[in-house]
């Protein structure tokens, strides 16, 4: 996350993902990644409105991003026992999230996105339930944040790469014949 806006995004995430109870660290970590991922979609759609993402079922809008090439395939499972997880506590009102739980995220995760999370390190390990939980969730969505920022980037290359040639179809479209 760069600009100011996107620091202002980041703050704001913190201090949603910082809520004490687990119950709501799930629930409003799911509603920023399914914006993420939302937002990661609709960087690459010509014409994402015509698909209404929003309408879409979180499940849908993963698969969607593996078919579109944004996020890899063995990331699935960690961010479909998310939304299950998710979907598990917004629907009962006495429901809590376990640290078994958050060990079936953890392992969810891979090896990749364990390592990014860093909850294996050794100064992490004896973290507090629902710190783990916590960190799994943040690198869930600084996963689909990189990708989103790759895809900007790669825009933006191009472009500047379109103009390039332009600029030199340009020159020697007036450069006077030998």
């Amino acid at each position: 996350m760069a600009g100011s806006g996107e620091q202002e995004r980041e703050r704001q995430f913190m201090a949603h993902i910082n809520a004490q109870s687990p119950l709501e660290i799930i629930i409003r970590g799911h509603l920023w990644i399914e914006s993420s991922l939302i937002r990661l979609i609709e960087e690459v759609l010509p014409y994402p409105k015509a698909l209404d993402l929003a309408r879409q079922s979180f499940p849908q809008k993963v698969s969607l991003a593996v078919g579109l090439g944004l996020l890899q395939e063995e990331y699935v499972t960690a961010y479909l026992k998310l939304n299950s997880l998710r979907n598990r506590v917004a629907h009962d009102l006495f429901s809590a999230i376990t640290e078994e739980e958050q060990e079936e995220l953890l392992h969810a995760l891979g090896p990749k996105l364990r390592f990014m999370s860093g909850v294996d390190r050794e100064e992490r390990r004896d973290e507090p339930f629902p710190e783990p939980l916590r960190a799994a969730i943040m690198t869930l969505l600084v996963e689909l944040e990189g990708v989103r920022e790759t895809v900007i980037k790669r825009r933006e290359e191009m472009a500047a790469l379109h103009k390039r040639v332009e600029e030199l179809r340009q020159r020697s479209q007036t450069r006077p014949p030998n």
